[in-house]
C-alpha cells in the first residue's frame, strides 16, 4: 500500500503483485511446469524494472530453471542475457562468476578459465564488494588449467602439458603476489599436484613436504601427505611410502581419506611381501566404505599365499553377503573356487567357478575360470579313476575337454593356452582317444607359426 501511494499506478501495481508473480513461478517450478514458471518469472523484469533486487532475483530463477530443464549451454545464454539487461555492476560481476562456476562444475575447465578471466578484467571494481578478489581468481584459474590438463593427460599427453604449465603459472603468481593470502596453502597443494601430474616428482615432493611441514593443520595437509606416499610408491621406494602412510594414520586418523590410506598401505606391504601386515592394514578399513568389498578379494589372495585357507574362505563369505555388483561377485566366486581347488575340493570348486562364468563379462576372469574349472574336472576325473568309477571318470574328462576347447576358442594368452592344450591332450589320452589327440596336435603344428608353440605341440 505504501508503494502504491508513492508510485504512479500505471507503471506499478505494487510490490505485492511482484511477490505474487515470483511465488506463482515458484509453484509452477515445483510442479515441473517449466514453461509456465518461466513466463511467470519473466513478467517481473518486463513490468517491474524499478524493483532492482526482485528483477535480479527473477533473472537468477529463470537461469536456474533453464539449467535444470535445458542444460548448461542454455543456462549460460540466459545468464549472459541477464548481464546485458541489468545495469548493476555488482549483479553483472556476480553473474559472471556464476557462469564461470557453472562451467567449472560441468567439467568445461578451459571455458571456465575464459570466463574467470572476463571477470578479472571487466569487474575489478566489484571484487572487494563480492569477496572474490584477484587471489581467489588466480586459484580458480590454476584449478581450471590443472583439471583440464589432468583430463587430457591420458588421451593426449603432449597436449596436456601447456594446460598444466598454465596451472603452474597461476599458482606461482598467487604465491608470489599474495604472500599473505588465506588461499596460500591451497595454491601450494595445487602447485604440487600439477607437478605430480606432469611427472615432476621432485618439484611435487617439495611442495607437498612444505605444506605438511608448515601447515599441518590445513585441510589440504592430509592429502599432501598421501601424495608423498603415492610418489614414493610409484618410485618403488616402498619403505618411504610405508613411513608416509603410517604417519598419516597417526596424525590424521579422523580424515575421510583414512580408508584409502589403509588400503594403499596394505598394497605397499604386499609389494614388500609383508603379507600379515598387509592383511592387518586391509582389516582396518571401514566395512561401510564403498571399496571394502573389492579389498576382500585382495585379502583372500594374501591369506591363500600364506596357506590360510580357512581365513580366506571367511573373508570371502563375509564379503559375499554384502556385494550386489555382478562383476565383483564373480571375482569372489572365482577366488572361492581357487581356494577349493588348492584344497583338492574339486566338486565345490567346479560349482564356484560355474557361478563365476554365469556372472562375469570380463575376458580375463572368464578365461581364468574356464582354465580352472577344466582343470578341476580333470583332477576330479583322476579321483574317479583311482576308485574305479569309469562312468563318472568319463563324464569329468568330457567336461574338462569342453571347458578347454571353449577356452581355446577365445584365443587366450600364451600361458593359459599352453596349460589348456596340455590338459586337453591329457584328457583325450585318458579317454582312449589317442589317435584323435595326435591328429589334433598335428593340425595345430601345421597351423601355428610360433616356434615355441610348435615345440610344445610336438
Amino acid at each position: 500500500q505504501a508503494e502504491d501511494g508513492i508510485r504512479e499506478r500505471s507503471p506499478s501495481r505494487g510490490l505485492g503483485d511482484v511477490y505474487k508473480r515470483q511465488k506463482k513461478g515458484d509453484i509452477f517450478a515445483d510442479r515441473g511446469l517449466v514453461e509456465e514458471a518461466l513466463v511467470a518469472y519473466q513478467v517481473v523484469p518486463e513490468r517491474y524494472a524499478a524493483e532492482a533486487v526482485l528483477v535480479e532475483n527473477s533473472h537468477y530463477k529463470v537461469a536456474e530453471l533453464i539449467h535444470e530443464s535445458r542444460g548448461m549451454d542454455a543456462a549460460v545464454s540466459s545468464y549472459k542475457s541477464a548481464i546485458t539487461d541489468v545495469e548493476s555492476r555488482r549483479f553483472q560481476a556476480k553473474t559472471q562468476l556464476t557462469i564461470a562456476r557453472l562451467m567449472f562444475d560441468e567439467g568445461k575447465y578451459e571455458d571456465a578459465a575464459a570466463e574467470y578471466r572476463v571477470y578479472l578484467s571487466a569487474y575489478p571494481d566489484q571484487a572487494v564488494r563480492l569477496g572474490f578478489q584477484e587471489d581467489k581468481v588466480l586459484l580458480r584459474l590454476g584449478n581450471c588449467f590443472q583439471f583440464a590438463g589432468q583430463d587430457k593427460s591420458a588421451s593426449d599427453p603432449d597436449g596436456s602439458q601447456p594446460l598444466l604449465d598454465q596451472g603452474i603459472t597461476h599458482y606461482e603468481r598467487l604465491l608470489e603476489e599474495y604472500p599473505e593470502s588465506p588461499l596460500r596453502e591451497d595454491a601450494v597443494f595445487g602447485l604440487g599436484f600439477t607437478h605430480q601430474v606432469k611427472g615432476n616428482n621432485d618439484q611435487a615432493r617439495s611442495q607437498f613436504s612444505r605444506l605438511v611441514k608448515d601447515a599441518a593443520d590445513h585441510a589440504a595437509a592430509p592429502n599432501a601427505l598421501m601424495q608423498l606416499a603415492r610418489i614414493a610408491f610409484e618410485e618403488e621406494d616402498f619403505g618411504q611410502a610405508e613411513d608416509h602412510y603410517r604417519e598419516f594414520v597417526e596424525r590424521y586418523a579422523d580424515s575421510k581419506l583414512v580408508n584409502s590410506v589403509h588400503m594403499e598401505l596394505g598394497l605397499t606391504y604386499e609389494r614388500m611381501r609383508k603379507y600379515p601386515e598387509a592383511i592387518s592394514s586391509f582389516g582396518k578399513i571401514d566395512e561401510n566404505w564403498e571399496q571394502w568389498p573389492k579389498i576382500q578379494v585382495k585379502g583372500a589372495e594374501l591369506h591363500m599365499a600364506l596357506q590360510q585357507y580357512g581365513e580366506a574362505e571367511a573373508v570371502l563369505a563375509k564379503a559375499m553377503g554384502r556385494v550386489q555388483d555382478q562383476a565383483l561377485k564373480s571375482q569372489l566366486h572365482y577366488m572361492a573356487g581357487r581356494i577349493n581347488f588348492v584344497q583338492q575340493e574339486y566338486g565345490p570348486a567346479i560349482d564356484e567357478l560355474g557361478k563365476t562364468l554365469e556372472l562375469s563379462n570380463s575376458d580375463e576372469i572368464v578365461e581364468s575360470a574356464l582354465l580352472a574349472r577344466g582343470s578341476a574336472h580333470y583332477e576330479l576325473a583322476k579321483v574317479h579313476d583311482t576308485v574305479g568309477d569309469k562312468d563318472a571318470s568319463k563324464i569329468s574328462y568330457e567336461a574338462s575337454l569342453t571347458d578347454m576347447q571353449n577356452l581355446l576358442d577365445r584365443a587366450p594368452g600364451p600361458y593359459i593356452k599352453d596349460s589348456a592344450y596340455r590338459t586337453l591332450g591329457a584328457s583325450m589320452i585318458s579317454l582312449g582317444r589317442v589317435g584323435e589327440a595326435a591328429e589334433y596336435y598335428d593340425e595345430l603344428i601345421a597351423d601355428t607359426k610360433e616356434v615355441q608353440e610348435q615345440a610344445t605341440f610336438r
